[in-house]
């Protein structure tokens, strides 16, 4: 993979050289999210892919680290505590929830399920691609697993 280079430029965006051609790229998590560091989504400002790095570690040392970077910056996920309401509408289901941080509504395409972890956990990833997480989804109280009960199996 050395023709493709991952580097910051004084505008601290990331970018992407590919042989003679520059992207301005931001990165994008392909399934399955229980493996981080493979097939990574660099795409450019019109969120078309670029390239696909199928494994971190075949990039060179210095692109790693950028990329290591940027992953590091952008890799906040929400913990969900405790879901209040699920409603759905056209096109999309709204989802009220209390994060560690508060309560905050979030919204997912009716086709976009709660994905179930290997590890038992569940994540939900809503429009504007955050991830949010149950760790254990049987701790949850009774009203939040009902809710969630139609979502996830």
């Amino acid at each position: 993979m050395s023709e493709v280079k991952i580097y910051y430029k004084q505008n601290r965006q990331l970018y992407l050289q590919k042989g003679e051609d520059e992207y301005e790229i931001q990165v994008k998590k392909c399934f399955p999210w229980t493996h981080p560091l493979e097939y990574l989504s660099l795409r450019d400002v019109e969120d078309t892919e670029v390239y696909l790095v199928e494994n971190f570690t075949q990039l060179d040392p210095e692109s790693r680290k950028n990329l290591a970077s940027y992953l590091d910056k952008s890799d906040y996920i929400h913990e969900i505590v405790k879901v209040v309401d699920v409603i759905e509408d056209v096109e999309l289901r709204n989802y009220k929830i209390a994060t560690k941080g508060g309560e905050r509504s979030i919204q997912t395409r009716l086709d976009d399920w709660p994905s179930l972890q290997d590890d038992g956990g569940v994540i939900i990833q809503d429009l504007n691609g955050d991830l949010f997480r149950i760790p254990i989804p049987e701790e949850l109280d009774e009203n939040s697993r009902e809710l969630l009960s139609t979502y996830i199996s």
